[in-house]
């Protein structure tokens, strides 16, 4: 799997200055609006840029400014947008969960793996953390752990299969492999 997770939604409660015109707020819902549309992540991005330029403190812009630059393949971009978010609000499992993505990405699989032990303790429910921790502990040999963390996946997966989509069936099938 080792997708990025989807772009980080709005922010749950914006501040009155967010909710202004032109503030950080209506700049981060216009760039997931442009983001929801297929070709436009320069549009996008320039919404973040100005969100953070009206509230610098804004997390989840630079979240899903990481995910923009993921997709055009700038990986030390994107890794230093989603370890500006996590500084910010180190408990936002979408930064970590990317990090970790690209952690892995470029072979620092040991680092990758402790992100995501952090994602699925604070966030048990990011069914995709545990496929992608589970992927990382089997590279690194712990088989074990691989397998708790295929399971905890298929559990989680069992309630929305079409959104697990191929990955349900790798998941069970590696972890046939994995039990034997």
């Amino acid at each position: 799997m080792l997708a990025l997770a989807s772009p980080r939604p709005e922010p749950e409660t914006p501040t009155p200055e967010q909710r202004q015109p032109g503030g950080a707020y209506e700049w981060f819902a216009a760039g997931l609006r442009k983001e929801a549309e297929a070709g436009q992540d320069a549009a996008a991005e320039e919404c973040y840029r100005q969100a953070l330029g009206s509230d610098p403190g804004l997390a989840a812009a630079h979240t899903n400014l990481g995910g923009i630059c993921h997709r055009r393949g700038e990986m030390g971009a994107a890794r230093a947008e989603f370890e500006a978010a996590l500084a910010l609000d180190p408990e936002q499992p979408e930064a970590r969960y990317n990090l970790a993505a690209i952690l892995y990405q470029q072979g620092e699989i040991e680092q990758a793996a402790s992100e995501l032990r952090r994602v699925v303790a604070q966030s048990p429910w990011f069914a995709d953390a545990h496929y992608n921790l589970a992927t990382a502990l089997e590279r690194l040999g712990g088989k074990r752990q691989a397998a708790v963390h295929l399971g905890r996946f298929l559990d989680l997966a069992a309630s929305e299969p079409a959104a697990a989509g191929p990955w349900l069936a790798e998941a069970r099938a590696r972890l046939r492999r994995l039990e034997a």
